[in-house]
């Protein structure tokens, strides 16, 4: 693994097969913040025809976003476990829009790091804060 790169996190996607199913995005990534969209699609509707999206997929959105923000600290592949991942809804998303999560590493130990962020629709107020725990190990140990 000496010559190892990492590859971009815009390629990682192509290999997640829920973040191509739910169209997950990059749309910003710099040091330990990173924000991640999930576009709107009437497949996730909680109830359909009510535009709001399910709360699974949501999960599923900042999960991967925790997950990619933590990739990005190390310089060789790590193997990521969520320890524990609570979302605190304050209200709902608007229907029928695109979501974000914008998601911040804020603490890196030698075996867990720890991360937070704020979920939201179309640049509007949060609707959801998220906070998270994974287990970290590099590949090979």
């Amino acid at each position: 693994m000496d010559n190892f790169e990492l590859p971009p996190l815009k390629e990682l996607m192509n290999y997640l097969s829920h973040a191509k199913r739910l169209g997950l995005q990059v749309i910003f990534e710099d040091g330990k913040k990173m924000t991640l969209k999930m576009p709107y699609h009437s497949d996730l509707e909680i109830l359909e025809g009510t535009g709001y999206v399910a709360h699974g997929a949501v999960a599923a959105l900042v999960d991967t976003a925790f997950g990619m923000v933590i990739y990005k600290q190390f310089l060789i592949p790590h193997r990521l476990v969520t320890l524990d991942l609570r979302i605190d809804y304050m209200g709902k998303s608007d229907p029928r829009q695109d979501i974000y999560a914008d998601v911040i590493c804020t603490k890196l130990t030698r075996e867990v790091a720890f991360v937070n962020g704020e979920i939201y629709s179309d640049g509007k107020e949060p609707f959801a804060l998220a906070i998270a725990a994974f287990s970290h190990s590099s590949v090979g140990t």
